[in-house]
Order: structure tokens, then sequence, then C-alpha cells
């Protein structure tokens, strides 16, 4: 049984409100639909659907779209969000380049930026804001930004500082909202990124329409995003999902593993790569250095893949190890939650043959470690767009939130 907190008493005024808030909430899911889906859905009187949608209308918050049906040319309303009430700004910190994309209000994607690397500067906030700007300016209406939203690959505390940072020790403790906001005077919202790509997946992408979802995020770390009863769960400290630092086995209590932990250091893009090198030194005749041009410096996740998938032993050997070791934190992370569905996600699903060489051998791990039928597995179906989304997603819901709080969810 759910509980509801009230503050006063359902008066008309209040009433209206509230359906105000079901009927926006209702087309942002469903979507242009006429007045009579809307009352049908919502189990609304349609003089109820009809202040709420006018009261939207005027605030344009939606618009009407005027077609035609029928054999007589019968003209009909139908009524949708207004994607172009302004643009909000997502921002990937993880990628190299990082990524800057301009969305709508529907959460459209408009345009992606490449900007700088974030290894290659000491000023994260003074190159930020400079790009910021002329990304700004290159827009149709640049007065219509309405808030930006940051994904980092850090933990991220209330106030938006950053309190760890495994990846880049120059933001720990920094704060990009707060000077962010003063040169550009829209709200700033900084999330960390695994969290942003799981709101993403939930709300678009492969964990749509499940109550609860896991976001396990492989690239040059590792992390993960919880969603709960269609909430994103963050923890007491923000740091929910941090995996990374998951204990394999006993001999990990023993070792310092520094600024990463034992299961980044194990599963990452990184640790892939460097797996190979390392094995490379007794493998001179291997396709893999031969790929790499005999060079152990070059070689890259994306060739141990290829010749895993050409049937190499020693590429097969560590993505076996790579897949066996994070499928035992999935599947730990299944029995502790019982989701309804774990994605996949970050730039382990750039890789050549990862349904072959990721998704089949972890679904199998976790048939056989489950004492319960095993949650949906699979691929995110966003990929690199995934933080940007998320980051998107969450400025326009952190904007409508407060005016229009109400919604139904399955």
């Amino acid at each position: 049984m759910k509980t509801f907190h009230v503050k006063e008493a359902a008066s008309s005024n209040l009433q209206n409100k509230i359906n105000t808030s079901l009927v926006f909430n209702y087309l942002r899911e469903h979507g242009p639909l006429y007045r009579a889906q809307i009352a049908k859905g919502l189990k609304l009187s349609a003089p109820a659907v009809s202040r709420a949608v006018l009261n939207l209308v005027y605030e344009s918050y939606v618009v009407e779209n005027i077609d035609s049906s029928g054999d007589a040319g019968k003209r009909g309303v139908r009524f949708s969000v207004n994607s172009d009430r302004g643009f909000v700004l997502g921002i990937d910190l993880l990628k190299e380049p990082i990524c800057v994309a301009v969305s709508d209000f529907s959460c459209q994607l408009i345009r992606k930026y490449d900007c700088f690397k974030m290894k290659e500067t000491t000023d994260v906030e003074g190159a930020l804001t400079a790009h910021l700007e002329r990304i700004i300016r290159a827009q149709r209406r640049p007065n219509d930004l309405k808030a930006i939203s940051i994904g980092a690959p850090a933990v991220i505390d209330s106030t938006g500082a950053v309190s760890s940072a495994v990846l880049y020790e120059g933001l720990e403790g920094k704060n990009l909202k707060i000077p962010l906001e003063r040169s550009f005077n829209v709200p700033v919202y900084v999330e960390n990124d695994a969290n942003l790509s799981a709101l993403a997946e939930h709300q678009f992408g492969a964990g749509r329409g499940f109550q609860s979802i896991i976001f396990f995020q492989v690239s040059d770390g590792v992390s993960a995003g919880i969603i709960i009863d269609h909430a994103l769960y963050r923890g007491q400290h923000g740091a929910a999902g941090e995996i990374g630092f998951t204990v394999l086995n006993e001999e990990h209590l023993l070792e310092r593993h520094g600024r990463k932990g034992p299961l980044e250091n194990s599963v990452s893009i990184e640790a892939i790569r460097a797996r190979a090198i390392d094995m490379m030194k007794d493998q001179p005749s291997s396709p893999l250095l031969e790929l790499a041009g005999g060079q152990a410096e070059n070689i890259t996740a994306e060739f141990v893949c290829l010749c895993a998938l050409n049937g190499d032993p020693v590429c097969s050997k560590i993505i076996q190890d790579v897949t066996v070791r994070l499928g035992i934190a999935i599947a730990n992370a299944a029995l502790l939650m019982d989701p309804q569905r774990i994605v996949l996600g970050g730039a382990v699903c750039r890789l050549p043959g990862v349904e072959r060489l990721f998704e089949a051998p972890i679904l199998d791990i976790m048939k056989r470690l489950l004492p319960f039928s095993s949650p949906d597995f699979t691929i995110s179906s966003l990929h690199d767009d995934a933080v940007v989304i998320g980051a998107s997603y969450m400025a326009v819901e952190s904007l409508l939130v407060g005016a229009y709080p109400y919604r139904i969810t399955a």
C-alpha cells in the first residue's frame, strides 16, 4: 500500500492544479492526444481535462495540433508538449572529448558538440564556460536557454559538489554548479554520469516500462545507476552504485587499490587493454600483436575483442575472465535488488561482438547463480548518448517538477 502525505485539503483550486499536473505529465509520456484520449487514460471528466489543457496552453507548456480526419474532413485538435519552449544543455564529462548536447523540452537531441579533453586542461571551469558560450551563441534563439545539466564520473553530494572523483582528481572538491550559474544565469544540475544513464535508459531506452532497473556502466571505470519504483536511488552520500570497489576475493582485502577498486582493475576497458599488453610479453607471434602493428602499446580493447571473435585462445581467455568477474558482480547486484531489468552500458557497448562476447556469457552466469528467475538483461539501446540524454532529461524534469509535480506511474 502506498502512503500519500498532504498538507491541505483538496480544494477546487488544488484539485485543478493536480489535474493540470496529471494531464501535462500524461502528455509528456503519451502525447499528442485528443481531449477524449486524455480523459479516458487518466479517468478524468471532460470538463476537468478541458480546464487543465486551457491552463497549459495559456502557459505555453502545451500546443495545439490541428489535423483533419474522417471522410467529411472533420477537424480535430490534439495536444502535445511544447518542445520549442526553450532548450537545455546536457554535458558528458566522461567522453573524450567532452560532449555537449542541445536538447528541446521533449528531450529530443538537436545537436551534439565535441569540446576539449579533460586530461588536457587544469582549468575545467574556464574551458567549459568558454565552450558553452560559443555553443549557446550558435543557437537559433540563444536567450531561450533554460538549464544546464552535467554528468560527471564522480560522486556528487547534495550541493552539486564533487566529493570523490576516481578518474579525474582535478574534479575533486569542485562545484561546477556555482560558477556556471553565475556565468549563464540559469539553473545548473550536476549528477553522477551512471545515474544519468540509468535515468535515460529508464525513460527512453532499454529500461523503459520497467519499475526497477540497474544500469551497469563499464568504461575506463565501472559504476552503476539504480532506479527503484521509477525513481533514481542515490544513497545517503550520493554514492550508491559505486560498484567498481566491489571486493571479488579474499586477496583483495590485502591489496592497496589506490583510486580504483578491485572490480574496475579487473573488468574496465583499460583493464582489458592492460591485461592484453602484459600477456603479449610471452606471445611474440600473437595475432593481437600483429593487429597492433607489432607494438604492444598500440593494443586496444577493440583489438582484443576482434581476436577473441576469431578464436584466438589468449584473447578469448582475457574476455572470458572479464565476463566471469563482471557476471558475478551483476549477479550479486541482482541478488541484492531483484530488479526487473539490468542494462549493460558504457564504452563496453562499442566493443566488437559485445552481444556474443559479453551479453550471452553474463546472462548464462546469472541464470546459473541466481536461485530465482533471472531479471531481463540487455545491452544499452542509447549507447554513447545515454549520459547527455539523461542530463537533458534531468534538466527538463527539474524545471517542471515544481510546477507540475503530480503524475500517475504504472
